[in-house]
Formats: structure tokens, C-alpha cells, sequence
């Protein structure tokens, strides 16, 4: 499939069906939306007049891109009609919707104004289901005048009745709007008014209003927008092109800027953003974890903290993206994780000057099971509570990190400490009110938030749990600020708190709910997995993910798997090396690898490709790209084929928690150029 990229300085004649100069005539801007039209992984193309545009959680394809309704839209400073002074507007499309993702109202998918349409230029195209005065599974669009008013422009009702591809064009000139659907003019309501349209400089969306209201669930591509009203005729003929009309089209009589001819498309592409779907081949991955236990922080609800069921892989929103969370075996040590009332749990308030008030406020689950922990009336005294856990059950001198969730209410700041096997107390404040860590003696730490939590943060220390026979203990401390935990009690005022985890790792995981006993998240190793596309790893090829890690580099302490083609960590297609603790790839000969300090929390771009020719010797070789384009490991001789099982599979006997997105393969090997544009 060809993909033209072009910034065009003259005017336009594509050869694909003998397409005529009247559908450039007047062509302001023009985005594919598609993958092969993307200059940054974020940025989309205008290939007509660089007014590219910033995307913001889509899924750009390689035929469209794709909403999935809940905060990802396409942002571009401004519609690039103020610059010629426009006074006619044409908006075309094609649009991908499924009537069962409305809602009743309407859904923006193209939009160039604030939330008040009344007082502001511009124009807005949605799709409405509405009723009453407006389309019932139609189209809604609005145009704003010089003379104060909005005009509606309306479609025929059920034009957009089922699932499926419309071409959406509206146009406006001299008091008279018309929309076309698939070429035919579906014009309810002709949006008889006066004046001009008048363009502005507002900021436009594609995916949702100004600010990410009225947000569209579907696929956008080929979006378009004319200093003119198109005619029935030039409405007909670019309804003709079809979607992708750049895909296959060719060029004649234009100059052009920046080309890059044939820019390959993968062959398999899974965004791994919200579900496991194959975007542009047919291998959709499955996910096999019988185990429950699993938690996640759900996008789609602010990040609240919510239980998975078994067979569904977990998707949240990191750095910025949506991706696939993929973790190790975990044990949470900790009994009766949110009560933390000793009447019916393991912890102690008495004789640490302390109380709970159980189910006080909603906690981070969404539900009200956060107790509060509350000072008692003695002065000048340290208000806490306590947790004495198994010292066999810590391996000695492990990594063990203790997380807890916490709240200001009228107190707000808190101290935890831990107590390690050797009898050494180490220690931790946080201001509850902003995250921030005051004093510490841990050897790491580190707290997060999310919208959904209610106020709380997760607060976690990480330290050497140390060798020797003392059973080890938590400490949750009420304090008046940094390094002051001394306190005239008053009965009354303290902090919220749930979900309390102690773990033998370097980084939290995710929350594992326990009651009497202790409880165990299974492995997600190995899962979800991929049928193995055939042909492209034993031949030539390129894979690109971005990564990121839930660990530094100076916590890795085996290897950690993230592509793998057998069941062996020995025979991974990307992993991070046990000794060298660098991303490698190996074919079952001789390993590449590429130097890397890795920091938790970070998005990389890892890049393999294999088969290339050398001086007739076929090499490989591992790139990063830590942010300022993809750079390379030392080549490799390729044996012509890496050891292949039947399955991709994602993390096989991964070090620990990961996320990953955007993972692609292709049967070219593509330069660094189009590397650094996925």
C-alpha cells in the first residue's frame, strides 16, 4: 500500500480515477489520518498547509484513527481558515460510527469553537441522534455568521442508521448550508440565514468540543476543510475517491516538499490502548490468566482502583497513554489490607495513642471502605498504628516495598515506617496534601495520584528487608509536618486511610486486596499472546513497542522478557539482559544489544530490525529512542531466522511490572526517519 507523504506548495492533481483540479481549488488544509502521515508519533500531517495537529490518546491507523470516546481527540491551533479570510467553508470526511455508541445527544467529530457557540465563530460538525427539532441518526452541523447568528445546517433523519463508513461533507455560502452524505445531498434543513461565514482562531478538535466535551466514539480519515462551497459535482467526485485517497494515488504537475514515496505500513499494528485488536492485520491476541486477584487502575473511570475478572488483560492511562499493564507474581504480606480497625483486623491502635473510625470516607475503589485513623486525647505524644508481620515470610536481605494510600482530613501530614528483620526502623514523611516526601532515611520512595481517588495518593518506601530474627513491623503515623510526630491529642482530628501492601519488590505493583490471610496475584507471564505472523521473523522485518518500565535499571536483578517468539527467556526476541540489564535481542546464535539506563516510569521506544543486507551479510540490530529519535546498538551477523514457537507472546518471565503500547511489525526494514515518525 503506497503512502504519498507531501507538504504541497502548488496545486493539487491526483491520478487515481482522473480526479480534477476543482477538488483542490480553494483546499486549505488536508489530513490522511493515517499512520503513514505522521511526523512524530503525536503528530498528525496537513499535507496541504503544515497545520498538523497534536493527538492526544487516538489511535492513528494505518487506514484511520480511532476515538474511543473517553479523553483522546486531535488538537490543531486553529482551523487555517482565519489565514485566508474565508467567508464560504466546506468540511468533509469520512466517518466511522456505530449507532450503539451513542448516547442520545450528540457527538462531536469535528468542532472549531468554545463551549459557547452562540458568542463565538467558527463551526462544529456532529453526529445527533436527538430528536424532537433535530436528526434522529443524522447529522447536525452549525455554522456561525457575521451577523450573530449560528446557522444549523440538518440532515434527514436515519441517513446514519447502522454501523459502518459515511462520507460527511457540509458546506456554507451566502445565507445556504447543505450537508452530503455518500455523495447525495441529505439536506433537512437548508440553514437559511444571512451573512458570511466567519472564521476564527480558535483552537479545533477532531474526536470532541473545544475541551474534550461531547466526545466521538469511531474513526476519522481523510479530514478536509475549503475556503468554498464545493458543487453536487465536486462533492460527487471526491465522494468517488473513496477513503485513503492518498494511499494509491499518483502525483502530476505539482511541486512538492519533504516526499516520502511508499512509506510502509505494518503489517500487523496492536495499539494495545484499550483491547487487544489487530488494527491493520487479522491476528488479534488473546489473553489466558485464569487467576483473579488483579486490580487495575481503570481509564475509563479516572483511574479508580477496580478488580478484573479472569481471561481480560488490564489497560490504564501512563505517562500520558493508555497501555497494557503486564505484571509478576506478587504477594501482598500485608492481612486485612483496608481494615484497620484492631476489633477486626491484625493492626494495633492500643497503646500507640490512636483510634479508627472504620468506612469513614470513599476510598480509591469508589466505594466507602476508607477508615479514618484518628488521634486519642494524650498530649505530647506520637498517635500511630502497627503491624507486626512474619519474618519467614520475607526472603532475606530482599527489596521490600510498603505502600498505603492516605488522605489529609485535618491532619496532613503522615509518617510509615518500616521495620526490617535486623531491627533497623526506616522512615518516610509525606505531606498528604501535595505527594511531596520531607524527610526519609529509605532507599526509595515515591507516591502517585489519580482523579478518581478522592483525594488520596499512594505512598510507597522501599528498603533491604534485611537478615536477622526480628519479626519485621509497619508504622502508619499521624504527623503535625515534616519530621514532627509529637501531638496533643485531641480526639477528633487524624488521617484517612486503605489499602495497605507489603511486597517483595522494588516498585509498588498493583493492589491486591487481602482480609485473614495473605493473598497472591498470579503471573501475567507470557500473556496476552499473538499467533506468530508467518514468514517475517525466519526472513526480514522490523518491530517497534514502546515500553515502560515500573523499574530502574539499578533494581534489575534478572531478565526481564517483553517480546518473546518461544517460551524461553534464553531465546527472547527483545528482552532486558540478567547480567547486562540492557535491552537484547537474540536469534538464537550470537545476542545484539543496545546500552541503556532505564528509569521507572519512562517511555521508551525499542526498535528491532533483521535481514538487512551488509556487504551481502544479513545483520540485526537493537535501536532506542529515548526522546530524540532512534539510535543503535553494534550490528550483529543474522542467522536468517530467530527460534520461533507458535506464539508472540508479551513478558514471558518478566523482572516486573510493565506497560506497553503501540506495538507494530513490519516486513520492511524501515529507516531511522520512518522509525521516528511511529
Amino acid at each position: 500500500m503506497k503512502r504519498l507523504m507531501t507538504f504541497l506548495t502548488l496545486g493539487l492533481l491526483l491520478i487515481a480515477g482522473q480526479v480534477s483540479a476543482d477538488i483542490t481549488t480553494g483546499l486549505v488544509s488536508y489530513w490522511p489520518l493515517t499512520s503513514g502521515y505522521k511526523a512524530t508519533p503525536t503528530t498528525v500531517l496537513d499535507i496541504v498547509s503544515n497545520n498538523n495537529g497534536t493527538v492526544v490518546n487516538a489511535v492513528v491507523g494505518a487506514e484511520s484513527t480511532a476515538f474511543d470516546g473517553t479523553g483522546d481527540w486531535i488538537t490543531f491551533t486553529n482551523s487555517g481558515l482565519n489565514a485566508v479570510g474565508a467567508t464560504s467553508i466546506t468540511v468533509a470526511a469520512w466517518v466511522y460510527t456505530d449507532p450503539a455508541d451513542w448516547d442520545g445527544t450528540y457527538d462531536a467529530y469535528i468542532d472549531n469553537a468554545d463551549a459557547n457557540i452562540n458568542a463565538n465563530d467558527g463551526f462544529g460538525l456532529w453526529i445527533s441522534d436527538l430528536g424532537g427539532t433535530y436528526p434522529v441518526e443524522g447529522t447536525l452541523s452549525w455554522i456561525r455568521t457575521g451577523t450573530g447568528l449560528h446557522i444549523e445546517i440538518k440532515s434527514n433523519d436515519n441517513t446514519i442508521s447502522s454501523v459502518g463508513w459515511y462520507h460527511i461533507v457540509v458546506t456554507y455560502t451566502a445565507g445556504t448550508g447543505v450537508v452530503y452524505i455518500n455523495g447525495a445531498d441529505e439536506t433537512a434543513s437548508a440553514g437559511i440565514g444571512s451573512g458570511n461565514f466567519v472564521p476564527n482562531t480558535d483552537a479545533m478538535y477532531f474526536g470532541a468540543r473545544n475541551s474534550g466535551a461531547n466526545p466521538f466514539t469511531g474513526n476519522l480519515s481523510d479530514g478536509r476543510i475549503y475556503s468554498r462551497a464545493l458543487s453536487p459535482g465536486d462533492v460527487a467526485e471526491l465522494y468517488a475517491l473513496g477513503r485513503n485517497a492518498m494511499s494509491n494515488a499518483t502525483i502530476q504537475g505539482v511541486t512538492l516538499t519533504g516526499v516520502s514515496v511508499n512509506a510502509p505500513a505494518p503489517v500487523n499494528f496492536w495499539d494495545l490502548a484499550k483491547d487487544l485488536i489487530d488494527r491493520t492485520g487479522n491476528i488479534d491476541g488473546t489473553e489466558t490468566h485464569a487467576g483473579t486477584n488483579r486490580t487495575f487502575n481503570d481509564p475509563d473511570n479516572n483511574g479508580q482502583v477496580t478488580a478484573i475478572g479472569a481471561h481480560l488483560a488490564r489497560f490504564e492511562s501512563v505517562g500520558g497513554y493508555r497501555a497494557l499493564l503486564i505484571e509478576p507474581e506478587a504477594e501482598n504480606l500485608v492481612t486485612y489490607s483496608h481494615e484497620f480497625d484492631e476489633g477486626i483486623g491484625d493492626w494495633v491502635q492500643t497503646g500507640y495513642e490512636s483510634t479508627i473510625t472504620s468506612d469513614a470516607v470513599v476510598g480509591p475503589d469508589g466505594t466507602v471502605a476508607a477508615d479514618k485513623l484518628v488521634q486519642d486525647a494524650t498530649a505530647g505524644s506520637s498517635h500511630a498504628m502497627i503491624l507486626t508481620l512474619v519474618g519467614g515470610d520475607f526472603t532475606d536481605s530482599a527489596s521490600v516495598t510498603f505502600s498505603i494510600y492516605a488522605k489529609p482530613a485535618e491532619n496532613t501530614w503522615i509518617r510509615i515506617s518500616l521495620r526490617t528483620k535486623n531491627n533497623n526502623t526506616v522512615t518516610a514523611y509525606f505531606n498528604l496534601a501535595t505527594g511531596v516526601v520531607g524527610t526519609e532515611t529509605v532507599d526509595s520512595y515515591g507516591s502517585e495520584t489519580n482523579a478518581a481517588w478522592n483525594g488520596f495518593y499512594r505512598y510507597w518506601i522501599t528498603h533491604d528487608i534485611e537478615a536477622s530474627g526480628t519479626q519485621p513491623r509497619l508504622y502508619v503515623y499521624i504527623a503535625e509536618a515534616d519530621g514532627d510526630v509529637i501531638i496533643d491529642g485531641d480526639s477528633t482530628s487524624g488521617i484517612y486511610v486503605w489499602g495497605a501492601q507489603v511486597e517483595e519488590s522494588p516498585v509498588p505493583t498493583s493492589y491486591v486486596a487481602t482480609s485473614g490471610s495473605t493473598v497472591t496475584r498470579a503471573t501475567e507471564s507470557g500473556e496476552p499472546h499473538f499467533t506468530l505472523p508467518t514468514g517475517l521473523f525466519d526472513e526480514k522485518g522490523t518491530a517497534i513497542v514502546w515500553w515502560r518500565p515500573g523499574w530502574d535499571m539499578a533494581d534489575t536483578s534478572g531478565s526481564s522478557p517483553i517480546l518473546t517468539l518461544l517460551n524461553s527467556a534464553a531465546a527472547s526476541f527483545l528482552y532486558i539482559h540478567s547480567a547486562l540489564h540492557i535491552p537484547t535481542s537474540y536469534d538464537g546464535s550470537i545476542p545484539v544489544d543496545r546500552a541503556l539506563t532505564f528509569y521507572a516510569n519512562t517511555w521508551y521506544k525499542l526498535a528491532v530490525k533483521w535481514g538487512y543486507l551488509v556487504g551481502g551479510v544479513k545483520k540485526y540490530r537493537i535501536g532506542v529512542d529515548s526522546g530524540s529519535g532512534v539510535s543503535w546498538g553494534l550490528e550483529g551477523t543474522f542467522d536468517g531466522s530467530y527460534l520461533l514457537g507458535t506464539y508472540l507472546r508479551l513478558g514471558f518471565g518478566l523482572f516486573s511490572r510493565m506497560h506497553l503500547r503501540g506495538l507494530r511489525l513490519f516486513k520492511d526494514v524501515l529507516t531511522d526517519a520512518q522509525i521516528n515518525r511511529e
